[in-house]
């Protein structure tokens, strides 16, 4: 399971599409993300930290179907919230990106469902239902390479832990 080989066949159809009518809205937020960012990060990086700073995470959104701009206003949401985000502000500036979901696990969710797996009889019943989780999958210097702005993960890789499942959301 590398998490650096993805395979995409660059189906245009699954590459994130800005409505026209924010078009420019995420255009100007984006340069303005760019331009109060002093850092030599690279412009991927750079977006994704913004949202990772931005954005709340907060269980309640999970579910709920929200614009690019409502999870913006809002500044709340779960990993489907952060990936459109981040996804939509990478488009915004030519860079192209799409939805992945699977799997993950971090130790605090493990923590979490170790604890939860120790109240029940069968401790094989645990699935990875629990788990669900969606991150980007971006062409960054001519190669798909996976990034999570939940996670704040942007070093080109995801860890073991992401499981994929899927391209483009489901």
């Amino acid at each position: 399971n590398s998490t650096t080989d993805y395979i995409f066949d660059g189906n245009e159809e699954l590459i994130i599409k800005v409505p026209e009518e924010d078009k420019q809205f995420f255009k100007d937020l984006s340069d303005k993300i760019l331009k109060d960012d002093i850092s030599d990060f690279p412009i991927y990086k750079k977006l994704g930290k913004w949202v990772y700073n931005y954005m709340t995470y907060n269980s309640q959104y999970f579910g709920k179907d929200l614009t690019a701009k409502q999870i913006y206003e809002k500044k709340f949401g779960v990993c489907e919230h952060f990936t459109l985000l981040y996804n939509t502000l990478l488009v915004s500036q030519g860079i192209k990106a799409i939805y992945v979901s699977g799997y993950a696990l971090n130790d605090r969710e493990k923590d979490k469902n170790n604890n939860k797996l120790e109240n029940k009889e069968n401790n094989n019943l645990q699935t990875l239902q629990d788990n669900r989780h969606c991150w980007t999958l971006a062409l960054i210097d001519e190669k798909w390479v996976p990034l999570d702005a939940t996670w704040n993960l942007f070093e080109k890789n995801v860890p073991l832990s992401h499981i994929f499942e899927n391209y483009g959301k489901t």
